[in-house]
């Protein structure tokens, strides 16, 4: 036998080995946690060389169980923190450079993280902070995290130093994907209601969409003014309303190809009740406070 088919014999067999302990190591790991795919990831990173049963404390079972149940119930019930935020949000002062009695609408852009173009665009067009600041308006991005095997190269990297130098920049902890959009828009509404409590209006807008914002602020303060004078409304309760094109009569997509699908699981029924389009609608900040109040109130 020559050397070198000796040489390929060895290297065959020190790669069938290191599978099989490969596999041994994922399959004590899944039987001993309970846990499946990325979970046993993390599990394996954290617990280094535990991989027996024997060698697992009964409590670090106990705390990666509980830490899965938290994960799962934070996703379902859309408790997202922030990675990173404008220094002036925490303390419900984002909106304060103007004063209280104009401070109109925050504009809210769902985008994508890699859409910085997007989001430079709109600073330079209609987003520009002196026309919001002229009409009462402040403006702020909401991405999340990247998605590791979607995301550009360096794009967190990107962002950190974007939201360093123009600080309109918020970012919710859950991967940015189309299917999380849901999660976006209630982040959102969380970060707003938190970030501006003294605005009268909130826009959720997407980074596609011009926005005519004096157009939108003559056409908020013109239905405040038919609540109160036509149907009687108290000016306490005048702005609880919201403006957007509504969509009536719409049917879950059950095609399961399209990013659409609504499998009947998570919406049994025939049609969905009427929505306002996702590319811009107004809430009255009264709204938005009872939504979220609602969302607490479920999540307790």
């Amino acid at each position: 036998m020559s050397s070198r088919y000796r040489r390929l014999v060895v290297l065959v067999g020190c790669i069938a080995a290191n599978v099989v302990v490969c596999l041994y190591g994922v399959r004590t790991l899944s039987s001993v946690s309970g846990l499946k795919g990325n979970e046993v990831h993390h599990l394996s990173e954290d617990g280094r060389s535990r991989l027996s049963a024997a060698t697992i404390p009964s409590h670090v079972s106990r705390t990666v169980e509980a830490d899965r149940i938290r994960r799962r119930r934070k996703h379902d019930e859309m408790m997202f923190g922030y990675v990173l935020e404008p220094p002036d949000a925490a303390e419900g002062r984002y909106c304060d450079h103007m004063s209280s009695s104009n401070q109109t609408i925050l504009i809210v852009v769902c985008s994508a993280i890699e859409n910085i173009d997007r989001r430079n665009a709109i600073r330079a067009t209609w987003g520009d902070p002196a026309l919001l600041s002229a009409v009462g308006a402040r403006l702020v991005f909401v991405v999340a995290r990247a998605d590791p095997a979607r995301s550009p190269p360096g794009i967190e990297r990107r962002v950190v130093a974007e939201h360093r130098r123009q600080g309109d920049v918020v970012q919710a902890d859950f991967v940015d994907d189309y299917v999380n959009l849901t999660a976006k828009t209630v982040s959102a509404l969380r970060w707003a209601v938190r970030a501006c409590p003294r605005i009268r209006y909130v826009m959720k807008s997407d980074d596609d969409v011009y926005v005519d914002v004096a157009a939108l602020t003559r056409r908020l303060e013109s239905e405040r003014i038919t609540q109160t004078s036509t149907f009687g409304v108290a000016d306490s309760a005048a702005t609880s309303f919201i403006v957007g094109q509504v969509v009536d009569s719409a049917r879950p997509v059950r095609d399961r190809r399209s990013k659409w699908y609504t499998p009947a699981s998570i919406y049994p029924a025939e049609f969905f009740p009427p929505y306002t389009s996702g590319t811009g609608y107004a809430l009255g900040a009264s709204v938005v406070r009872r939504l979220v109040a609602l969302l607490d109130a479920r999540d307790g």
